[in-house]
């Protein structure tokens, strides 16, 4: 809620000049954007506002304050009565028993991008009246006259103490949280849906973040605005004017991104839902395959199955009751349209619905042969649909006529307006149901990872030979891809540890470099600043030569006027090289002054440094350095050799996923022992899980060979010579 709230006289202003600006009069005239003024004020004003604040200039003491002053935005979804009732309520709260003036201005704002700027100014007097004043009129100067307590009638009216006692500050607050409500009271008067917040923008969002309101907090979280005067808002170049531009524009993409997400919730969110339902109906799929009946299964892992299917379960209610765009574009029409024309709209929706479902019934009879049965049912639901059909001429006419109503423009803005209202009272529901949609993923993932888990652990205990049972040999190459992925994304936070790492090494001439910087108490470093900017005017005065020659060359080649041509191109002409080359040889000169300079300077700072003792501290100083940076450097090495390692185990996971990929696509003859659990689905033990492992060795060329391990009882008189190599060996 854009407010300022009790300006006051600033000392220099007039209070009579002040009133001239808020109504627009005088030399305020052609300011224009005073819709409407009004006020209350004593008799001897005589319905001026700036008589009575001449008089407060003129009797009220020297350092007294002499008005008042409130401004308060108003909402342009309002006519001026609606406003006038929000002003005149404000009054009557606040300042019932004060003099006052008030203007309402109405302009385009300057940075509002064609926005009207309706606002309310508010000048009043401090002074507060009382009974004397109430039941007869002070004149002008005894009004602003000190208050006389024990005679009143003596002296002005008293100030009023909410203006400036102690506890001024916490009455602004609440002054200004009343305001807001009277805004929203008359704003829901007039049914426009908009509501005003009196609070900061920080005290907003964090109530939006306890709500669990994520949208709303987005929006919030951002800086309030400076406020900007009209005179330094006019200035487009004004580098804060820029800014606040800038930030604007900002606002608004931001305003519009978190719309079009909104939509975009509104319209994909049962495509979101179905996917993780999905993945959901997968993690279940996985559990039964290979935890129903397995003793392994850890009390976590229950746990999670329980808490995916809770959230699978709540989704599916919520969708029930959820408001869909179609949905609310349809309780829109209902909300315009008589109860007649919707009987029309859903009868003739109905008779649409039952012509295309007798349609594909007498498709499907006619797809599946003839009979004499069938070709009476056929002709029955023929004459039904040409039934259905003659229904829906009768209505045609007067459903064309309602659809006609329906999208003209008035009616489409309506419409859009009203599903708009539904969806937006629907939002605490469209939140709770993208909530669950994160917490279905999320849940689901996290029981995925369990199960993954679950897995690898049993397989590494096959491995280490303390643990036996079946497993497919999906569940080896799951295995192998986990194994994988942990790998390498634990290699690249290694490498990316050791690339920052390396950047705070400190090599000797580092150091060196350093331990003089510190000698020389950072002289060195100005010196090197100011040798880049020495270079880098070296190559503008480069740039510059260059265009003094072209200069020069385009002059030589422009003939010389006759005595009888006019001259002054050609003298403009010499003028303007001439003037570059005085500016060239002015550069060149301070140049040289400069250069000189600096390698005096270089030539001081190096003699200073080359005396024994400054030679003996920089050494110290270096190795200090050095010594402190062994840290870092057996860090670095530390990692490098981890980093290897790594490199070394995730080659050979690579490797070995190879050898089983082509041992699998090569199909070998191994006699696989099946356990039969009454059925015909069958797994693989654990003792064929081995034989389908790899080790990784190198080979004596010093490339890297795969071994298939394989069972001793091989049928190898049933391949031919290719095939008994590939089982005994795959290089890869």
């Amino acid at each position: 809620m854009a407010a300022r709230i009790l300006a006051q006289a600033d000392g220099i202003t007039p209070a009579s000049r002040h009133s001239d600006y808020i109504n627009r009069r005088e030399s305020f005239t052609a300011k224009g954007g005073c819709i409407y003024t009004a006020h209350h004020l004593p008799k001897w004003a005589n319905n001026n506002p700036k008589a009575f604040f001449a008089a407060a200039d003129k009797y009220e003491r020297a350092n007294g304050t002499r008005y008042r002053e409130i401004e308060f935005a108003l909402p342009n979804e309002l006519n001026t009565a609606a406003q006038k009732e929000i002003i005149d309520t404000f009054i009557e709260h606040h300042l019932k028993d004060h003099y006052y003036a008030y203007a309402i201005h109405d302009k385009i704002g300057i940075m509002s991008n064609g926005e009207h700027n309706t606002h309310v100014h508010i000048m009043f007097s401090e002074r507060e009246m009382d009974d004397v004043e109430k039941k007869a009129e002070r004149s002008a100067e005894l009004f602003f006259h000190r208050a006389n307590s024990k005679h009143p009638e003596r002296g002005g009216c008293p100030k009023a103490g909410k203006w400036n006692n102690k506890n001024r500050a916490r009455y602004l607050c609440e002054m200004r949280r009343d305001f807001a409500e009277i805004q929203n009271s008359v704003l829901k008067k007039y049914n426009v849906n908009a509501q005003v917040d009196h609070r900061s923008l920080k005290a907003q969002y964090e109530d939006a973040l306890k709500k669990g309101d994520l949208d709303a907090a987005l929006l919030l979280n951002r800086l309030p605005e400076e406020h900007l005067g009209p005179a330094l808002a006019a200035d487009k170049h004004n580098t804060k004017v820029i800014n606040l531009m800038e930030y604007r524009a900002y606002k608004f993409q931001r305003s519009q991104l978190s719309s079009m997400i909104d939509n975009l919730k509104v319209e994909h969110g049962a495509s979101f839902a179905q996917n993780a339902k999905d993945n959901a109906s997968k993690a279940f799929a996985d559990h039964e395959l290979h935890f129903n009946n397995a003793v392994h299964r850890s009390s976590e892992l229950a746990t999670l199955k329980d808490r995916v299917n809770s959230d699978y379960q709540a989704l599916l209610a919520l969708e029930k009751v959820m408001i869909s765009k179609e949905t609310a574009h349809d309780m829109a029409i209902a909300h315009l349209l008589p109860a007649s024309d919707l009987a029309i709209i859903r009868a003739q929706k109905k008779l649409t619905l039952k012509q295309d479902e007798l349609k594909t019934l007498r498709t499907s009879l006619l797809e599946s042969g003839t009979s004499a049965a069938s070709d009476d049912i056929i002709q029955c639901l023929t004459e039904d649909i040409l039934h259905q059909q003659e229904r829906q001429n009768l209505l045609s006419a007067k459903y064309d006529e309602i659809q006609a109503r329906l999208t003209a423009q008035e009616v489409q803005k309506q419409l859009a307006s009203i599903s708009q209202e539904i969806l937006r009272a629907d939002k605490p529901q469209q939140q709770e149901y993208w909530h669950l949609i994160q917490k279905l993923n999320q849940d689901t993932q996290l029981l995925q990872n369990e199960m993954d888990k679950e897995i690898i652990g049993h397989i590494g205990n096959f491995l280490s030979g303390s643990g036996a049972g079946a497993f497919t040999s999906k569940d080896i190459s799951h295995y192998l891809d986990n194994e994988e992925r942990c790998l390498k994304r634990t290699l690249r936070q290694k490498i990316s540890e050791l690339d920052n790492l390396k950047k705070r090494l400190i090599s000797p001439e580092r150091a060196t470099l350093i331990a003089k910087s510190r000698y020389l108490n950072g002289a060195d470093k100005q010196l090197r600043l100011d040798m880049r900017n020495l270079q880098k005017e070296s190559d503008r005065i480069s740039a510059a030569a260059n265009e003094y020659a072209s200069a020069q060359a385009d002059f030589a080649t422009m003939p010389k006027p006759k005595w009888y041509q006019s001259s002054d191109a050609y003298n403009e002409a010499m003028s303007h090289v001439k003037s570059m080359e005085d500016t060239l040889q002015q550069r060149q000169q301070d140049f040289a002054h400069k250069q000189a300079r600096l390698e005096k300077m270089q030539s001081r700072l190096e003699q200073k440094c080359s005396t024994p003792a400054a030679k003996s501290s920089i050494a110290h100083t270096a190795a200090r350095i050095i010594q402190k940076n062994k840290t870092n450097v057996a860090k670095v090495d530390e990692l490098s050799k981890s980093i290897q390692q790594l490199q070394r185990r995730l080659s050979a996971i690579t490797n070995m996923k190879a050898a089983i990929k082509a041992g699998l696509i090569l199909e070998r003859p191994i006699k696989i022992h099946k356990e039969n659990t009454g059925g015909t689905s069958a797994r693989r033990c654990m003792e064929d899980v081995a034989h389908s492992l790899v080790k990784p060795h190198h080979s004596a060329d010093g490339g890297l060979s795969v071994m298939l391990n394989q069972q001793d009882n091989r049928d190898f008189t049933a391949m031919d010579e290719t095939e008994r190599e590939a089982q005994s060996e795959i290089a890869i």
